[in-house]
């Protein structure tokens, strides 16, 4: 069964209803979206959320097909490496699915290999929820939610269920400028975005790269640019809202 019984403590009040809206409605950008379905994946009491179009049969990795998630990068590099996705049976179930549906992996083996499964429970996380989403343009989308939590009830289940619908839709009434980075960031972009937000300045990030802190400050520049900042602090920021980085 996909649902199962959840502590009082975890139900979704009113009260806590009424704050994620709020929260929700006051997004107007793709940061802020970002950090909406962080705060209602731990409202609900899970620690990861991703969002992203449905893996086809023709596509082999999941990470390209993401939009917007807190999972860590490794862990998606390491589940795009052995193809863990695209090979497992719940990725069929999922395309057919029209409600929100939770699973606890482990007691599914049939429907994930144990590599996947193994890999989730070293990230702390076997408990997820899934969300199917169209778009305006009919594009299938999923959201799910993740983390080590009991089986949500059956109340849960439509009250994220609903909510994720709502966001959803708000974040397609983004402009296509906050939506979606228009000119994705280059792999040098990426890494210098990383040694800056660990605290290097141009010049040790030229050192560590062999680059020259003029050509540092041209792809910081460029990366400022492209997600809307002013400044490579705001970059950093937003690019770990964006889970860009980590």
């Amino acid at each position: 069964m996909p649902y199962g019984t959840t502590p009082s403590s975890m139900r979704i009040t009113p009260e806590r209803h009424e704050v994620v809206s709020q929260m929700l409605s006051g997004a107007a950008t793709r940061a802020d979206m970002a950090d909406a379905f962080s705060h209602l994946a731990r409202h609900f009491g899970y620690r990861y959320f991703s969002l992203g179009r449905m893996p086809k049969d023709s596509d082999e990795k999941v990470l390209p097909l993401l939009v917007m998630r807190n999972l860590p990068l490794s862990l998606l590099k390491e589940v795009d490496a052995g193809g863990l996705i695209t090979v497992a049976p719940l990725t069929t179930v999922l395309r057919s699915a029209q409600l929100p549906l939770c699973l606890d992996l482990r007691e599914h083996q049939t429907l994930c290999p144990q590599q996947l499964i193994d890999l989730l429970l070293q990230y702390g996380t076997y408990s997820v929820a899934f969300v199917p989403l169209w778009s305006g343009d009919g594009t299938h989308y999923m959201m799910t939610f993740s983390g080590n939590r009991p089986l949500m009830s059956l109340s849960e289940l439509n009250e994220i269920g609903m909510l994720t619908l709502q966001a959803f839709r708000l974040y397609e009434r983004l402009s296509p400028s906050e939506t979606s980075i228009v000119q994705p960031l280059t792999r040098r972009e990426l890494e210098v975005l990383r040694w800056a937000s660990l605290g290097k300045t141009s010049v040790e990030i030229g050192d560590l790269l062999s680059l020259s802190d003029y050509t540092i400050n041209t792809h910081l520049n460029s990366v400022i640019r492209k997600l809307d900042c002013v400044n490579r602090a705001q970059a950093v920021a937003v690019g770990l809202r964006l889970g860009l980085i980590e």
